[in-house]
């Protein structure tokens, strides 16, 4: 719900909203109305209430905007974890940093609960990059005061049965993804994914965001090109809703019983091997955002060994058959 707060003068009116994301309130202030319509855009593709935190949790994002804002000082002392074409991922102390160079920077108090984000009005004008690419990775690091776990991965579900998909950006996830929608699996998360233990495993909750695929993943589904109609493109690739092409398939959480680790390989035919813990592990532990860090390393790392320890862990040699995938998925273990 928005409401609009308004001083004497016009400019200085201030646009406030609130959600409830896995149980935790997520309350924004923000001077341009664009920043309210980006983030309702994400938060209200995947808002839930399904597995509320303890007590009353509270996460809020401040928004700060000035055409003369330029780069701070104290992101000199950031330690880097990824940079590319001046979008920057990095940690400093216990918190968690992003910067889109000449654009803004948003920052995640961890102590106080607080993503700060300030900027010139150019972070307004694409909502794709205030939610996706700004804020929604800082609301996942975020995630860890109540016990989840955010990793890069694609979780989906069949029968029942849930599996988790690890790879890095490129790796096939969301080409994997919608081949397994095509074959009637139902879709938890495309991009991202929130892990949490309970007493009877781990649980993969989805995240606030719509699957995008590269142009180029259309000519391996002939069959799907109404997606260029239904979607539109975001940071370069195509976003749609997968429910308007396979109707009631997306599912807030499942329970993980398979890990699978795809390969990108120039073979024909794909194929399922089993695959070491210690390397499933270790992938896991490099798909967590931002890196484990503080207390939260220790909680990854317990919640993550006990997702290894309890499911089944699979490479999958990705071919050239993608039309496929989900007949060979029907034939293998994961849906026994």
């Amino acid at each position: 719900m928005e409401r609009q707060l308004r001083s004497a003068a016009a400019s200085d009116t201030i646009y406030t909203a609130a959600w409830r994301f896995l149980g935790v309130s997520v309350q924004t202030a923000a001077p341009d109305r664009r920043c309210i319509t980006a983030l309702e855009r994400g938060m209200g593709t995947r808002c839930a209430d399904g597995m509320v935190s303890e007590g009353n949790a509270v996460l809020r994002i401040a928004v700060r905007l000035d055409e003369r804002w330029q780069e701070q000082s104290w992101l000199a002392d950031v330690r880097w974890l990824w940079s590319a074409h001046g979008h920057r991922l990095g940690r400093i102390g216990d918190d968690a940093v992003v910067l889109l160079e000449g654009m803004g920077v948003a920052r995640l108090l961890q102590s106080e609960g607080v993503i700060d984000v300030s900027g010139n009005g150019r972070l307004a004008e694409d909502t794709y990059v205030f939610n996706d690419v700004l804020v929604t990775p800082l609301l996942h690091s975020a995630m860890a005061r109540w016990g989840w776990v955010a990793v890069h991965a694609c979780a989906m579900e069949h029968v029942g049965s849930g599996i988790l998909i690890v790879a890095a950006s490129g790796g096939g996830k969301s080409t994997l993804a919608l081949a397994l929608l095509r074959a009637g699996w139902r879709l938890v998360a495309d991009d991202r994914v929130l892990l949490r233990a309970d007493g009877d495993g781990v649980v993969a909750w989805g995240t606030v965001e719509l699957p995008r695929i590269s142009p180029g993943t259309f000519h391996l589904f002939p069959d799907l090109a109404r997606l260029e109609r239904t979607g539109r493109t975001s940071g370069g690739k195509w976003e749609y809703d997968p429910r308007m092409l396979f109707g009631d398939c997306v599912i807030p959480w499942v329970r993980v019983e398979h890990l699978v680790l795809p390969q990108i390989k120039e073979t024909d035919v794909s194929s399922f091997h089993r695959a070491d813990a210690v390397v499933v592990l270790k992938e896991l532990l490099a798909a967590t955002e931002f890196g484990a860090y503080g207390a939260a390393r220790s909680q990854a790392f317990q919640v993550l060994s006990q997702m290894v320890a309890q499911s089944r862990l699979w490479h999958l040699h990705f071919g050239r058959d993608v039309q496929h995938i989900g007949e060979l998925f029907a034939r293998s273990p994961l849906t026994s």
